[in-house]
């Protein structure tokens, strides 16, 4: 992988350059968990005609410089001559672009607590060490608008017109991140996180234990799968995630979107057709999927999930729509993840 301390951004490289160092942006995200495999979505000014954004449903490990999208910054579309399908929020990027040509290099990621805190109330007012940090004087929070859609799209563009900030939240969706250059789009993340996590334990009034990565399990349950070993032939993996433990008597709905698309619409004691079912006496969620890697996948999904529902709780706020999830539900599993299959 390209050390990304390494890239050079103060030249103008070519597109050969820019395409390289776009993917070795998108993998360091990946390496530092502020995406997990094709989640979000990254992009990089050419000219001030076009830009380059990673494929939709295409895993990040493995991208090549050549499956990137070249798109109109004047209308968020690919090209003509290009044959790759763009993320579905490629008009997204291309609204930064046109109204805000200081930035260079755009990231749209599904990180942990900043996604948490986007079921928060709008704007957040930051103290003087994030203020600073941050180069912002609060987060705002556009409103929800379903994934890809110009719903989502529009509402951005609104929170956009009134905001200097270099960075947004999406409600329940994610965060957006500006930067000048590669290393500056990064850092960006990192301070995000680092601000969304001490403002979540600050309004849940408890220091949190997130797992350490992705693949990490606890001695606990370990011995836990070990008990269960397969469902209908499928991966386990199992979640004692502490921030869950007071939500496993109850059924638990997507305030995320991407909980709605990966574990399910409504997590209770019945598999049905989801991914994860709790176990209440055990005190456990029982995540599974066709491989291990994606059993973790759904179970990050969850603890994520987890975080925004003890903030949607403090804020009065109830999960998504019962159709919007069940629509993205079913578009995630009849055609993006077959697509991100294909592809692995």
């Amino acid at each position: 992988m390209m050390d990304i301390q390494e890239i050079k951004t103060n030249a103008a490289p070519d597109e050969t350059v820019i395409r390289s160092e776009l993917i070795a942006l998108a993998q360091e995200f990946l390496y530092e968990g502020l995406v997990v495999r094709t989640w979000g979505n990254f992009s990089a000014r050419i000219d001030d005609d076009t830009f380059l954004i990673t494929p939709s449903g295409r895993s990040y490990h493995d991208l090549e410089p050549e499956e990137l999208v070249k798109c109109s910054i004047s209308t968020g579309k690919k090209l003509e001559s290009e044959l790759g399908t763009p993320s579905s929020e490629a008009p997204m990027h291309a609204i930064v672009y046109r109204k805000r040509p200081e930035y260079k290099v755009l990231a749209h990621t599904h990180q942990v607590y900043a996604s948490a805190l986007s079921l928060a109330s709008s704007p957040i007012v930051l103290n003087d060490l994030f203020r600073e940090r941050l180069g912002a004087e609060f987060i705002m929070i556009s409103p929800y608008g379903l994934p890809g859609t110009k719903r989502l799209h529009r509402h951005m563009e609104a929170s956009l017109e009134n905001l200097d900030a270099p960075f947004i939240l999406m409600e329940r969706h994610g965060a957006f991140l500006f930067g000048e250059n590669y290393n500056d789009c990064l850092i960006r993340a990192r301070t995000l996180e680092e601000c969304a996590r001490a403002l979540y334990e600050e309004r849940v009034g408890r220091r949190d234990a997130p797992r350490a990565a992705i693949h990490d399990d606890t001695p606990e349950e370990k011995a836990a799968v070990r008990v269960i070993g397969s469902i209908d032939q499928m991966a386990v993996c199992v979640s004692c995630d502490p921030e869950l433990q007071c939500l496993l008597d109850r059924p638990m709905g997507a305030y995320l979107d991407d909980f709605a698309q990966i574990c399910g619409v409504k997590i209770g004691c019945d598999p049905g057709k989801n991914n994860v079912f709790f176990i209440p006496e055990k005190r456990q969620a029982v995540c599974f999927a066709d491989t291990i890697a994606e059993a973790q996948n759904v179970r990050a999904v969850l603890e994520k999930n987890t975080r925004a529902c003890h903030i949607a709780l403090l804020e009065q706020k109830k999960p998504l729509a019962f159709w919007e999830s069940r629509l993205m539900r079913y578009i995630y599993q009849n055609k993006y993840s077959k697509k991100a299959q294909r592809k692995e």
